[in-house]
């Protein structure tokens, strides 16, 4: 799929496609799952960095329910669950 497609698609500026594509812009959860959508793949494949990584574990039936609980939250409650989740790690 192009970027053109793409971003047509998920309803987001080529140019923002770009500047992700590059590493210059991250989108937010919100975009994120927009992407995921236009792309017809589940939001946690656009943070599957297995390959990447030493660790190969899959994803926890707990992280796969989190995150389609996140996609029908509105942007208001993702943003106060993920001040919750800062706080949390910070103690």
């Amino acid at each position: 799929m192009s970027q053109f497609d793409l971003a047509e698609k998920a309803g987001i500026g080529i140019s923002y496609i770009s500047k992700i594509e590059q590493g210059n812009r991250f989108p937010s959860l919100k975009t994120s799952i927009r992407l995921a959508k236009a792309l017809n793949i589940e939001i946690y494949e656009i943070f599957d960095f297995r390959g990447l990584a030493l660790d190969k574990q899959s994803p926890s039936k707990e992280f796969l329910e989190l995150i389609s609980l996140l996609e029908s939250l509105p942007d208001h409650e993702i943003k106060l669950l993920l001040e919750l989740a800062r706080k949390l790690k910070a103690r």
